[in-house]
């Protein structure tokens, strides 16, 4: 598969403009939040990667229908917060992510950190022939 980011790296949302809609505390590891967005009908389905004191260093976002006229049903959406970066944090999400939804990769919009993990997870996870 051949994975291009369309989108620009300072389009995407800061961390801190994200993170702030989330409870502050939860249970360490990854947990399941249902956010129900005021500006549209229906949820977006939402993981939290909680540290061991429970507080939020990543969260991945899922739509499951359309979110116009950014999102797409099947989009999803990763950040982590930059002191927990390059720490298996995101990784550990797209993978519970794709568990649970079969994310079809090849429907994404990338940034280029986005495509570096991908392609990462994709070759982790790749069936040999």
């Amino acid at each position: 598969m051949n994975l291009t980011a369309t989108i620009p790296d300072h389009f995407a949302h800061s961390w801190d403009s994200q993170v702030v809609q989330y409870p502050a505390r939860g249970p360490r590891g990854i947990s399941y939040f249902e956010a129900h967005p005021e500006s549209h009908e229906g949820i977006i389905d939402c993981l939290l990667f909680r540290d061991k004191s429970g507080k939020v260093r990543g969260i991945l976002n899922h739509y499951p229908i359309d979110f116009p006229p950014l999102e797409q049903a099947g989009a999803v959406n990763i950040w982590v917060e930059p002191r927990w970066q390059r720490r298996g944090v995101a990784m550990k999400l797209l993978a519970e992510a794709d568990r649970r939804w079969q994310i079809d990769f090849s429907k994404q919009r990338f940034t280029t950190g986005g495509v570096r993990l991908v392609e990462a997870y994709l070759a982790r996870t790749a069936v040999p022939a």
